[in-house]
């Protein structure tokens, strides 16, 4: 799925783009990993926090900017863009 980013476009997967969606619509709030696997897959399932820590991994090598998206120890990620 194209996205831009600073004018120019970058192909993400979908999960990637809604990630990203939902880390952008909470600038500066740490989401926990099982709040974006709610959010994104809406399904429950045990270790989330692996399947949502690839999906910030493949984010962070396609943005220019890797730092946009932080981790915050023990409680989450968060959009600083």
């Amino acid at each position: 799925m194209p996205s831009k980013e600073a004018g120019e476009e970058i192909n993400l997967y979908p999960k990637e783009f809604d990630v990203l969606c939902l880390l952008t619509q909470y600038p500066g709030w740490v989401l926990s990993p099982e709040q974006i696997y709610d959010a994104v897959w809406k399904e429950g399932v045990t270790g989330c926090e692996h399947v949502v820590y690839n999906v910030i991994c493949q984010l962070r090598r396609k943005l220019k900017n890797p730092d946009m998206i932080q981790t915050v120890i023990g409680r989450g990620y968060k959009f600083v863009g």
